[in-house]
């Protein structure tokens, strides 16, 4: 979902047929990759790791926690609703795809290493997209580029008013300075589309406008 902001796209969401529609203007679909496969992500623990530790997991994927430091014997256990330490696995790795706090507790030659593993489901969705932007070479809003996390691929596109193709960007971290053919635009309004799919499979396209102030 998009962050209310008064510089960003702040009307509310209503489910019409499928999109959501934030006003005459922009537009939200959303879908399932047909070619999505969950991977695995991992989390190596060993002797020198904190003892408190943190890591996520996307939707629709797992996670696999391994104590990769040589071991006697070992043990993974999940904190329940009593917080009470419940023993899920003796092996050296544990997979899951659950949040939850999970405790490893490994021995070598009788000397015990416990840590603690709190484990949270990722963020992956667009954030935000701004409204406007400026192109000035002030430092403030001199790019235009949506905000996102998560996101697996990505194509930005800005158009004219007239539609025709202006910018084409794959990465959220490079943006449109304003310029077509190394020439400055003028101000004025213009068109996007951005589309991709997140981490979690599920895909994206928003269509809207927005506005360049020089």
């Amino acid at each position: 979902m998009l962050r209310n902001s008064l510089y960003f796209l702040v009307a509310g969401i209503l489910i019409i047929s499928g999109c959501h529609h934030r006003d005459e203007l922009d537009m939200y679909e959303e879908g399932v990759d047909p070619n999505f496969k969950p991977t695995t992500k991992q989390c190596i623990i060993n002797l020198d790791s904190s003892k408190y530790l943190s890591t996520c997991f996307f939707e629709n994927n797992d996670l696999q926690l391994t104590y990769a430091s040589s071991i006697d014997s070992i043990s993974w256990s999940k904190r329940n609703d009593l917080n009470q330490l419940v023993k899920r696995s003796s092996e050296p790795y544990i997979k899951i795809a659950e949040p939850g706090v999970f405790a490893v507790i490994a021995s070598k030659y009788g000397v015990a290493d416990t840590h603690y593993i709190n484990v949270y489901s990722c963020a992956a969705s667009i954030d935000v997209i701004p409204s406007a932007f400026s192109p000035n070479n002030d430092w403030n809003q001199d790019t235009w580029v949506p905000i996102g996390y998560g996101v697996k691929s990505i194509t930005i596109e800005v158009y004219s008013i007239d539609n025709v193709l202006l910018f084409t960007s794959y990465s959220l971290s490079t943006g449109w300075d304003g310029t077509f053919d190394g020439k400055p635009v003028q101000s004025g309004t213009y068109k996007y589309v951005v589309k991709g799919t997140l981490e979690t499979g599920k895909t994206f396209t928003y269509r809207g406008k927005f506005t360049l102030t020089r």
